[in-house]
């Protein structure tokens, strides 16, 4: 039972961690990433990120729950030709230089577990404050 607790646990507060961050991203004036249409659009987006020195091989893509711009090819997944994952915690496709961002977690967490009934239901409640941070929202695009 403490395994299924600690590994929901682990997994909820991955996605607070996801969803801090992208509701920072969604706060700050949008920079947009046009999704190309040509391979001229494609060199004009790409380029975006060369004029902010940030190499093709630092950017990804993170697709949300809508799926704008998303394309699948032969197993993998892109958004304009960078590398792409899925995540349920945006509902926008966020391009960028991932590692150029974090997000900090209080080191006091607090869980309540309430038993629910005789038969032992438990029912969990984890709190914990998380703060994004964005030195240079330039490195980040919304798709459009």
């Amino acid at each position: 039972m403490a395994c299924e607790l600690v590994w929901s646990i682990a997994q909820g507060i991955g996605r607070a961690i996801d969803a801090t961050l992208f509701d920072a991203l969604g706060a700050l004036p949008a920079s947009e990433w046009p999704i190309a249409a040509t391979n001229l659009d494609a060199n004009y987006s790409t380029g975006r990120a060369s004029a902010q020195g940030i190499p093709f091989d630092a950017l990804r893509a993170i697709v949300g729950s809508n799926g704008y711009g998303a394309k699948a090819d032969q197993g993998a997944l892109f958004v304009d030709g960078i590398p792409a994952e899925n995540s349920p915690d945006t509902a926008a496709t966020w391009l960028g230089a991932w590692s150029r961002a974090a997000v900090v977690i209080d080191p006091d967490i607090l869980i309540v577990v309430t038993r629910m009934d005789a038969s032992g239901a438990l029912e969990a409640v984890v709190w914990l404050s998380t703060q994004a941070l964005v030195p240079n929202p330039s490195m980040f695009w919304r798709a459009s």
